[in-house]
């Protein structure tokens, strides 16, 4: 009988969830254009703003393998113009294009060292040459001009794709814009954005990760493009770029009948299909290419090999399956949840267990090939990679043999239904799944009524899928503590390609800028609209926001303290995840949230401590009950005690060889010294030694702070008030104190240059920051329009000089920062990565910036036109809503800041920029940090600059 109860709630948990009709923000239509072009229309009324995409079925599979990363490289070109955008006289400029690329063929056919260079140079005066037509970044200043954000593109395996949101109300000026986009785009500024690509190359390989990756792709999809080839191609490639090929790429599939385009947001529903018609109808199509069909050798057995790619050992096991859009996809998907979830599945058994450190599975599936990836980690110390292989396979085995329970089955089909539910309900990252369904070929309704394919699964199934995928033949890759060899280039001796028409426009900007835009009005958040508040007692302030989309709710506890207020805090909240509570075991609560479809998580920051629940809204109430026990009775045994020391281990290992991670601490060592948050955290031998009871009273006082509690659902407020009164008991006789704290800045009389040295790493990461003098609430405006016109996007100022002129670095941004805590200063951080032997010059050219910065006033328009018109473009999704809202005390107001953002940004000036840099940040002192290799960096220069300190690792991680 009991069983029988369980089924049918369960039942009662699906049909709540999903009614027979889609909701109307998840209705698509489709359709396609005359010349091919496929079109999804998906409109959302709770959307604030359009994400339009366009889609390619393209991709790195389908690079030449004589010229891989092409399809990467045209990604980057497409950002440069048409024959129309982006040139003062294209006729002029052909000439020099031309000869560009007839020498880039030439340096293709070359060996001889001496004439590479000769045509390089060649290639470099002609490239200065032709810079006097083009007009950089004119395509992201027309998008920003019709208040776009969020530009950007990426390519993958199978597909590239485009996009950015947009208001509504410019739809017409949109269309025209990407239509053009895709009808003459022109190879201009190719040499600078080759040089480009060599640093996000060269970012890529100081991730620990990507060798690992790439290599066992090698292995797993021999013989085809996913593993005979890497998206961004070989340094050998890259070295050698064909225009030809790429002009030959960019004719064979960017063609309408191998494109879609996506649109998802609040648009007119009426007007919009013909305007498509307009703007898209004029792509011709043309006869594609049959597309390859790949085939995998089939592993004969256990294939092994062995490699030294990390600073810990890693194993990973490799199977041939499925593509997605295979029949077996979605049993597959779920056998692999029942083994590892991050919960309760059987792989995650074994870490709970402490037989492993790590172990999980996951797809590695595209539209015509796919795998399983099952990545583990042995213990530290005592485990072999081949006894962790073994309790693995183990698990696989006990899959096929069907040796889990009924009730795990049905908690991982929950949680892979509201997980589906999560992703489709914004509408920004709706259009990314919906290329996906193109690209797949699959059917939207699929993953609509997603919880009617995967409830139909069974045991059986399950068992079938495993025994049918996971046999005898299979790739080990064992990776055993060593690093790889990076691929380095060598700085080119080239001349800056500055273009001289930065502030021209071409005829087809002002064209676009001329049409009429519809009416359209910001729409701030408002309370009473779009989230209500009130308080549970004195010491928890609510927040509840209805959800237009789903039946899933979140459940936000937020306390007011942070890792500044308290050191600990980062160690408290991560042993908060290996807590169980007074009447139940770390192991069973977890099983129980997972049976109730929740899932939970905790974080701190500089001010919260926050306790983040999701689930489903028919298991609320005992959701609600279960966190309650945790948070009012938190119990850390010895044995999840002595886990949470491993993986901290582990973490703490791995951090402290990465890049990235040394420059964060560097530049938190040189702000706050002995106060950096990396050497107040507590040490893994700290960790050890502190008891577990010792940890739980800290915990008992933290979660007694007085806390914003957060809900989005659909019960309403009153429904809300009165669950949370029942069941959480953990909001009672909580104590007071809210104010915001900011970390204290050291001071310096004197420019000064933290440098710690790297061997390894084949980017110096670089930060630069200037402490100001004020922090007034009233310069809120000219920050923001500073931040935009210095160091905001892609046509910023930083942007502009050290990328796109220089090719300096991959990223670089700049940003004044006003602290919530007036009580500290305004501070201005810059940052970039740049390949090591361009460290020097790429530091002189920023400090140049700094110390003279480049006056456009005429931007200043479109800068503030943007800033208002992205209003709607940054209005945070429904999930988020409160968030921002509750931020809002902290600046002594009530409603939403933007209204006065708005109205500053109309009356300001460029007068208003101009004043914050020279009362702020021209003529101060600077704090430089640099993580680099030392060889390739010339200190005695940098001694030039200012007091160089050269520290290491064990001076900035306690």
């Amino acid at each position: 009988m009991k069983k029988v109860i369980c089924l049918a709630l369960h039942l009662v948990v699906l049909l709540n969830l999903y009614a027979e009709k889609a909701p109307d923000a998840l209705i698509l239509k489709t359709y396609k254009l005359k010349n091919g072009l496929t079109v999804y229309l998906n409109h959302d009324a709770t959307a604030n703003s359009v994400m339009g995409m366009v889609v390619v079925k393209g991709g790195s599979k389908r690079d030449p393998a004589d010229a891989t990363g092409i399809a990467h490289y045209f990604e980057h070109i497409m950002f440069k113009g048409t024959t129309q955008l982006g040139t003062t006289d294209y006729p002029a400029e052909k000439v020099y294009l031309d000869s560009i690329a007839a020498q880039y063929e030439l340096l293709g056919q070359t060996k001889d060292d001496k004439k590479r260079l000769e045509i390089q140079l060649k290639i470099n005066d002609l490239s200065v040459k032709a810079s006097e037509y083009a007009i950089p970044n004119e395509f992201d200043k027309l998008i920003k001009k019709i208040g776009g954000d969020h530009l950007n593109a990426f390519t993958s395996q199978n597909q590239i794709a485009y996009m950015n949101s947009f208001p509504a109300n410019e739809m017409e000026k949109w269309l025209d814009i990407y239509s053009q986009r895709f009808q003459e785009p022109v190879f201009r500024l190719f040499q600078s954005e080759l040089e480009t690509i060599y640093e996000e190359k060269n970012m890529y390989a100081d991730d620990m990760t990507t060798p690992l990756f790439e290599d066992f792709m090698k292995e797993l999809f021999a013989g085809t493009p996913y593993g005979d080839q890497t998206t961004l191609g070989t340094a050998e490639h890259l070295k050698n770029p064909s225009l030809k090929k790429m002009e030959e790429y960019y004719h064979t599939y960017y063609v309408p009948n191998n494109m879609a385009l996506i649109l998802c947001g609040n648009f007119d529903e009426q007007t919009t299909p013909e305007l498509i018609e307009q703007k898209f109808g004029v792509l011709e199509s043309k006869p594609l290419p049959e597309q390859k069909k790949f085939e995998l050798t089939p592993f004969k057995g256990r294939v092994q090999s062995k490699h030294r790619l990390l600073p810990i050992r890693v194993g990973l096991i490799g199977f041939h399956t499925v593509p997605v859009n295979h029949p077996d996809y979605n049993a597959l998907e779920v056998c692999q949840s029942v083994l590892s979830n991050y919960s309760t599945g059987l792989l995650d058994q074994l870490v709970d267990d402490n037989k492993l450190m790590a172990a999980e599975i996951e797809s590695m599936s595209y539209d015509d090939l796919g795998s399983s990836m099952l990545l583990y980690v042995p213990k530290l110390v005592g485990q072999s990679l081949s006894n962790a292989e073994k309790l693995v396979m183990a698990q696989i085995d006990s899959v096929k043999a069907g040796h889990f329970n009924d009730s795990l089955l049905k908690a991982v089909k929950l949680e892979m239904i509201r997980r589906n539910q999560q992703r489709l309900e914004d509408s920004r990252y709706r259009a990314y799944y919906i290329g996906d369904v193109f690209v797949n070929g699959e059917n939207w309704d699929d993953k609509v009524f997603y919880a009617d394919k995967i409830d139909a699964i069974t045991k059986e199934d399950v068992v079938a899928v495993a025994n049918k995928y996971f046999g005898d033949n299979y790739l080990v890759f064992q990776s055993r503590m060593g690093f790889p060899k990076k691929d380095k280039v060598k700085k080119p001796p080239y001349k800056p390609v500055k273009p001289s028409n930065t502030e021209k426009h071409s005829e087809y900007f002002d064209q676009i800028a001329n049409m009429p835009s519809l009416p359209s009005e910001p729409h701030f958040i408002t309370e009473g609209e779009d989230f209500v508040k009130g308080k549970l007692n004195d010491e928890v302030e609510y927040y509840y926001v209805n959800n237009p989309i789903n039946k899933v709710f979140s459940l936000r506890f937020s306390y007011n303290v942070g890792t500044i207020e308290e050191g600990k805090l980062s160690m408290m909240s991560y042993a908060l995840g290996y807590c169980g509570a007074k009447d139940i075991s770390y192991t069973d609560f977890k099983k129980k949230m997972q049976e109730l479809g929740s899932d939970y998580y905790f974080y701190a920051n500089d001010n919260k401590l926050t306790a983040y629940v999701t689930g489903l809204e028919t298991n609320v109430t005992e959701t609600m009950k279960l966190m309650n026990q945790l948070l009012s009775n938190p119990v850390l045994d010895e044995k999840q005690k002595d886990r949470m020391v491993k993986e901290m281990k582990v973490e703490k290992k791995f951090d402290r060889k990465d890049v990235s991670y040394q420059s964060d601490a560097l530049k938190d060592y040189a702000l706050y010294g002995l106060k950096s948050p990396e050497l107040l955290d507590p040490s893994l031998k700290e960790v050890k030694k502190t008891e577990v009871d010792e940890i739980i009273s800290m915990l008992n006082k933290v979660l007694k702070r007085s806390m914003d509690l957060h809900y989005v659902g659909t019960i309403g407020e009153d429904q809300f008030v009165k669950q949370a009164k029942e069941n959480l008991s953990c909001l009672n006789h909580l104590e007071g104190k809210s104010e915001f704290l900011a970390r204290k800045i050291n001071t310096n009389n004197e420019n000064v240059i933290y440098f710690l040295n790297n061997k390894k790493a084949v980017q110096s990461h670089i930060n630069i920051t200037i402490v100001g003098e004020d922090n007034k609430l009233e310069n809120t405006v000219p920050v923001r329009l500073f931040n935009s016109y210095f160091g905001g996007d892609m046509s910023s100022i930083v942007f502009q000089e050290i990328r796109e002129y220089r090719s300096l670095a991959y990223g670089a941004r700049g940003s004044f920062r006003l602290p919530f805590d007036r009580t500290q200063p305004g501070y201005f951080t810059g940052w970039m990565t740049t390949q090591a032997d361009k460290t020097n010059e790429a530091v002189d050219t920023y400090i140049g910036l700094i110390n003279d910065m480049p006056q456009y006033p005429n931007r200043m328009d479109d800068v503030k036109s943007n800033l208002i018109m992205s209003v709607n473009n940054n209005r945070p999704s429904f999930r988020y809503i409160s968030n921002s809202a509750s931020y809002w005390k902290y600046l002594n107001t009530n409603t939403d800041p933007q209204k006065d953002l708005v109205k500053g940004y109309e009356s300001a000036s460029f007068d208003d920029v101009e004043k914050l840099y020279e009362h702020e940040i021209k003529g101060r002192k600077m704090i430089i940090n640099i993580v680099g290799d030392k060889r390739k960096i010339n200190l005695d220069e940098l001694r030039k600059i200012g007091k160089v300190i050269e520290v290491k690792t064990s001076d900035i991680f306690n």
